[in-house]
């Protein structure tokens, strides 16, 4: 029998959502948006009515503006995360600022593939929160927000609960003990070798030797999946649990939600709705890669490659017979020039159309932004350091921009018509290409 109590903490660990990042128009480091990777989890807080938030936080070396010469480059930044309750108002604030260093000047622009990591807890009463995250360069001071959503209840007033999930990439025991590579996205696409999920059980009084485990994957309220029953001796106040996740195949990009239900271990049917002791259900996606998203388009992603590849690379990828040939030449082409190859990300691609996607945004005039003057300096050479722009450049002409570059190097653009549409002038040509690293 299903007692009141029991119907209340169903519904109340219901609650525990963790929905799907979102950005901010500000954060422009590419089709992907990977500028940090960040979550948020509810744990218990022992013997206290508020319960215990972790959030957790990975930055790419390529995100980070590094400063230094020779073999010592740093960087700065601050971690700030605001909660905000249901009325728009904010109830905390925490912040840290961290130093990381690189040993050379290609491990500063991410080309190893490396991150650091941060963490922020703190204490929350029961309710429901807005969490936003902001990644501030102190260097540059170009920053990046994330928000994600939580509900947070008081886990005293159950005798069995379940937390919060956090997705795991990986689990290996070291020692008797498990270590865990926390998964901080909710784009689980990326995760070619799939996942598990971390979350504690609270098991107060030893109500239940043993409990049912079972996750159900749904799409627009539709269950697309359902695992197995999965047994759990749990022989603590506070269990960890890690469930393997095997998610449907081909499933198409969009959002997801994932759902645990905890049942009393009996003899018979133990799958019964009247046996549910807690659940717990976070967001989770199938987002468009960069790669996916170019080879939707990959005549376009392919033509874009002119700034990248040498006259032969180019014809040999755009004169492909059929889309699956071309798709698989143009891959052959950026998995070569892949600077961490053990990774999942290829910081080169990734850098490169962040590039084109930016020049389009911001330099179009009659050609698509990419293709002109400005688009073409911004793609091989990247940002300037210093843009001096003034009316007259002596001789007599229009507007004038001078774009700076830390090597000394310098381009001068020239607007004639004042339509925006600016001639590089100076050098009178460019014979480079664009070089990850550069």
């Amino acid at each position: 029998m299903i007692t009141i109590k029991m119907k209340i903490r169903m519904k109340s660990i219901l609650f525990l959502l963790f929905l799907a990042v979102t950005l901010n128009a500000q954060d422009n480091i590419g089709p992907e948006s990977e500028s940090f990777y960040f979550d948020a989890i509810v744990f218990d807080n022992q013997n206290s009515d508020s319960s215990r938030v972790d959030s957790f936080f990975m930055i790419p070396y390529q995100s980070l503006s590094f400063q230094g010469t020779g073999d010592v480059f740093g960087a700065n930044f601050q971690i700030v995360i605001s909660v905000y309750d249901t009325s728009s108002m904010k109830v905390l604030s925490r912040s840290i600022e961290r130093t990381v260093s690189a040993e050379n000047y290609f491990q500063s622009l991410g080309g190893t593939g490396e991150f650091t990591k941060a963490s922020l807890s703190f204490n929350l009463a029961p309710g429901e929160y807005t969490l936003k995250a902001e990644l501030i360069d102190k260097f540059n001071n170009q920053a990046y927000e994330k928000k994600r959503n939580i509900s947070v209840i008081n886990f005293n007033d159950f005798d069995f609960a379940l937390g919060g999930m956090m997705l795991v990439s990986a689990i290996e025991e070291v020692n008797g003990k498990f270590k865990i590579t926390p998964f901080l996205s909710d784009n689980i696409g990326k995760i070619k070798e799939g996942f598990f999920v971390f979350f504690e059980a609270y098991n107060y009084n030893n109500v239940h030797d043993s409990v049912v485990f079972r996750y159900e994957v749904s799409s627009d309220g539709e269950v697309i999946g359902v695992s197995k029953p999965i047994v759990k001796d749990l022989s603590n106040d506070i269990n960890r649990v890690y469930l393997r996740i095997e998610i449907p195949q081909k499933l198409m990009p969009g959002a997801l939600k994932l759902r645990v239900n905890a049942y009393k271990h009996i003899e018979g049917d133990s799958l019964r709705e009247s046996n549910i002791l807690a659940a717990a259900q976070r967001s989770i996606k199938i987002e468009k890669t960069l790669s996916s998203s170019l080879i939707s388009d990959i005549d376009e992603a392919a033509k874009q490659l002119f700034y990248v590849a040498t006259n032969d690379e180019y014809n040999y990828i755009n004169d492909a017979e059929t889309e699956e040939e071309k798709i698989k030449r143009f891959e052959e082409f950026w998995k070569a020039k892949d600077p961490s190859p053990g990774t999942t990300r290829n910081e080169a691609q990734l850098e490169y159309y962040s590039r084109i996607n930016f020049a389009n945004k911001n330099f179009r005039s009659y050609s698509k932004g990419w293709r002109t003057d400005k688009g073409m300096i911004y793609v091989i050479f990247g940002p300037p350091y210093n843009v001096l722009r003034g009316n007259d450049y002596g001789d007599g002409r229009g507007v004038y921009e001078k774009w700076v570059y830390l090597n000394n190097r310098e381009f001068l653009f020239m607007d004639n018509t004042g339509f925006g549409d600016y001639r590089l002038v100076r050098p009178i040509s460019v014979t480079e290409k664009y070089e990850y690293g550069r």
